[in-house]
């Protein structure tokens, strides 16, 4: 009885925060750890979302997270890895990250690894296919790109830099 009325009396010590969207948001459930497996309709799983904490805010229909890492592989392709600060999972699940975001490309024996750098990427699992229109730096082997406007084609291992293109190549 004791350790109840203790419990109670504490609650959580982490304290669901109320999220800054609107005045009126409220969380109604969190999670500390959230891993989540995006399986396709032909029964393929090539996304896996983790988070070190998720919370869902039912009033505007968006599921918060905190340090997210997204990978994706296909059977015999390069695996995709990437990770912000923050990121938003939208009433669409579509999956917007912030705050830093890094994604990197495996290297396969005839594809080389690279990584590229923004502040914000809207990732669409159903489509494969992700994009942001701020800028973007890529890290080679032997090139540094820096872009406004990325698209990248997960299934197809293709990224698209869509404005002011300067490339630093170094042999």
């Amino acid at each position: 009885m004791t350790l109840g009325a203790w419990w109670w009396i504490s609650g959580d010590t982490r304290n669901p925060p109320i999220t800054q969207r609107g005045p009126n948001s409220r969380i109604d459930y969190f999670m500390e750890n959230f891993t989540a497996q995006f399986i396709q309709p032909d029964g393929r799983a090539p996304y896996l979302l983790r988070a070190t904490y998720t919370s869902h805010d039912p009033i505007e229909g968006v599921t918060l997270l905190e340090q997210p890492q997204l990978e994706m592989q296909q059977a015999g392709q390069a695996r995709w890895r990437v990770t912000a600060g923050t990121g938003v999972i939208t009433e669409d699940d579509d999956i917007i990250l912030t705050s830093g975001v890094n994604t990197v490309r495996e290297a396969l024996d005839d594809l080389s690894p690279l990584q590229a750098y923004t502040q914000q990427l809207t990732v669409n699992p159903r489509t494969g296919s992700a994009n942001t229109e701020e800028p973007v730096t890529i890290f080679s082997a032997q090139a540094t790109v820096d872009a406004v406007g990325m698209q990248i084609f997960f299934h197809e291992q293709r990224l698209k830099l869509l404005h002011n293109v300067h490339t630093r190549y170094a042999p």
